[in-house]
Formats: structure tokens, C-alpha cells, sequence
């Protein structure tokens, strides 16, 4: 509760302090630091400083997302793979794997009970918990330009990802691609399930539609 006493103070954090204009992502620790994510790579706000991570890790990489799994692990997704950080550690790692790939963008991560989805271009990964190890899942032949802006669950054997020029159903279990079903708007600006396993979509310009498991449109 707010009492009308209250005073706050308010800093702001610009160009003068070493940030950069354009942050594309914020994420905050418990009782820990602020993760800026910009087109000019990491930076770390402490309540005091900011310090822009300049090491080899991050070096011109663009950061398209932070996000924190329930293990306390901090995944930072780029324009050039992932990086990611243990719970109580310190040193971030780099995360990729033998596909070929010199450079790989992730946009996208969303959790499920075993482990994680990431969204990247033209293809799918799969990281889990209990062996740790993260690969391809799907490869989206033909669609190699299909950036996946947003994973999401869409119930226990499917995750859809969603760009601006169309949605991909994927089977977990078989790695089958389903195109998704016909909705008005194509270009998805958000997405979610909820806890009644509707699924929520913002289309860009065009509102927020709900629909029922069935695909039953609601409102």
C-alpha cells in the first residue's frame, strides 16, 4: 500500500550514463541486478552503475530477449546463439550446438515441464533440464526466412511459433509441422495460453482475439 506521504525518486538512465537509446528487453533478478538487452548488446544496472558487457562473449551481438527458467538459470538470446547462466554463478556460457551454423538468431523461449523451447530462424530448439543438453529439434524446410518472434505451449504435445509472416505448429513428441488454423490477421505481435488453456493472440494492428482449445473463437 501507497501512502499519500510517500515520496519516490526517479532516475533516469540515458546515453550520458553509457546506455545505449534503443533497449529491446529489461529483466530484473530477485533481489538482484537489472539485465538491459539493446541492439548494442548487455548491459547490467546494480542500483548505482551501469556496465555494458564488452567481453568476447557479447561483443556486437544484438539481444533479442532475457529470460529466466524455474531453476534460476538467466538465458540471454541473440542475434549470434544464446547465452546462458546457472543459479549462484557468476560467468555466462555460450550455448550452441554441431548443426553447422556459424551464427543463429533466437528471438523467442517459452517452459514447459521438462524443459525449454527457443525460437530461432527457420527452426526450433530444445533444451532439457535433466540432461542439459539443448539441439535442433525442427528444421522448417522451405522456410528459412520464418523468424519465430514467439514460442509458446499450446497444450501437451504442441507449440506453436508465430512471426509476421505466419504461424507453425510443431508436435513435440513426433516433430511433425501443422500449419496453424485460419485466423483473420497473420502477423502475431504476442501470445499465450492461459491457465484454462485458451489461447490469447494480439495481432499487430488488429486487436487481442481468445480462442478455445477446439480453435472456437470467443471473442
Amino acid at each position: 500500500n501507497i501512502s499519500a506521504k510517500e515520496q519516490f525518486i526517479y532516475r533516469k538512465i540515458s546515453h550520458n550514463e553509457g546506455l545505449t537509446s534503443s533497449i529491446s528487453s529489461i529483466y530484473k533478478e530477485k533481489d538482484g541486478d537489472v539485465w538491459l538487452g539493446s541492439i548494442s548488446g548487455l548491459y547490467r544496472f546494480n542500483g548505482h552503475d551501469i556496465i555494458h558487457l564488452t567481453d568476447p562473449l557479447f561483443a556486437g551481438k544484438v539481444i533479442h530477449g532475457i529470460e529466466e527458467d524455474r531453476h534460476g538459470g538467466l538465458w540471454i538470446l541473440s542475434s549470434d546463439w544464446i547465452m546462458y547462466r546457472r543459479e549462484g554463478e557468476e560467468e555466462f556460457r555460450l550455448m550452441r550446438d554441431d548443426s553447422g551454423y556459424d551464427t543463429l538468431p533466437f528471438f523467442s523461449m517459452c517452459e514447459d515441464e521438462d524443459g525449454l523451447w527457443f525460437g530461432s530462424q527457420g527452426c526450433i530448439y530444445r533444451y532439457t533440464f535433466k540432461d542439459e543438453q539443448f539441439v535442433m529439434f525442427r528444421n522448417f524446410e522451405g522456410r528459412e526466412t520464418f523468424f519465430c518472434s514467439h514460442v509458446n505451449i499450446l497444450d501437451e504435445s504442441t507449440v506453436i511459433c508465430s512471426s509476421s509472416n505466419g504461424n507453425i505448429i510443431v508436435d513435440t513428441g513426433t516433430g511433425e509441422l501443422k500449419e496453424a488454423p485460419e485466423w483473420p490477421f497473420s502477423e502475431v505481435s504476442g501470445i499465450m495460453t492461459d491457465s484454462h488453456g485458451r489461447l490469447w493472440l494480439a495481432f499487430y494492428n488488429n486487436g487481442i482475439h481468445v480462442y478455445e482449445k477446439d480453435g472456437t473463437y470467443i471473442r
